[in-house]
């Protein structure tokens, strides 16, 4: 089992850098209310190598019946029907400032419609940057200050490996085929900084006109920045 979670070591500082009070939200629909002192940490290198979700890292947010399990990959799987979304939320926060962060997506949902699978980084309920896929098409979207700045390409290649980098005031998408050669799908300004998100992946339907919806499985999801190269 892999799992890396670094604490940052400021001269006169607590590990413990902040206490939020969050309404973290997804970019579909519904939220969630999640207030905890939490640990802000630097490094994320998750395989999700264990036989069950660890509730020491990950908390799986919603009373569904969706299924998720772990077993060398995250997996949701859907059930069909029924409008419910399934979020899988960090525990801990992490700086994702001046940096990328990496996912790989090897399975999304069914794109037959009224289903979706993504993954956010989640400042605040006003605040977030987030890549999902649904219907045929990604998304990529930066929430600003209670804004939605989305970008949707349309009928588009649903590629496996997912980007998300921060730098100054812009955020970055990407998409690879490879993990090696990356597409920038779409740029937008930011207000907030980075330097505590929670990392949510989650999946849901938004409609009960597709009995089949799938699953959507996830993998390696890690942040690459100064202090964790």
């Amino acid at each position: 089992m892999v799992r890396l979670f670094v604490l940052p070591m400021l001269a006169g500082c607590s590990s413990i850098l902040g206490i939020h009070d969050l309404q973290r939200t997804d970019g579909g629909s519904g939220n969630d209310d999640v207030g905890a002192d939490v640990p802000v940490l630097n490094c994320l290198n998750e395989t999700f190598s264990g036989s069950a979700v660890d509730p020491t890292q990950w908390t799986v947010t919603d009373p569904s019946p969706h299924d998720v399990t772990e077993n060398g990959e995250l997996v949701i799987t859907m059930s069909g029907a029924m409008t419910n979304y399934q979020r899988i939320n960090s525990v801990a926060m992490f700086d994702a400032s001046e940096g990328d962060f990496y996912i790989d997506v090897p399975e999304i949902v069914d794109q037959g419609g009224y289903v979706e699978n993504g993954v956010s980084l989640i400042s605040d309920a006003q605040n977030f940057l987030s890549i999902s896929a649904g219907a045929g098409s990604m998304r990529f979207r930066a929430r600003v200050n209670g804004t939605n700045m989305d970008t949707t390409p349309g009928a588009d290649p649903m590629l496996e490996h997912w980007r998300i980098n921060h730098s100054g005031s812009t955020a970055t998408f990407y998409t690879s085929p490879n993990g090696t050669s990356w597409t920038v799908r779409a740029t937008a300004p930011v207000s907030t900084t980075p330097t505590a998100v929670t990392i949510q992946l989650w999946a849901g339907t938004y409609g009960t006109s597709n009995p089949t919806p799938g699953a959507a499985r996830y993998d390696n999801a890690r942040i690459v920045n100064a202090a964790c190269p």
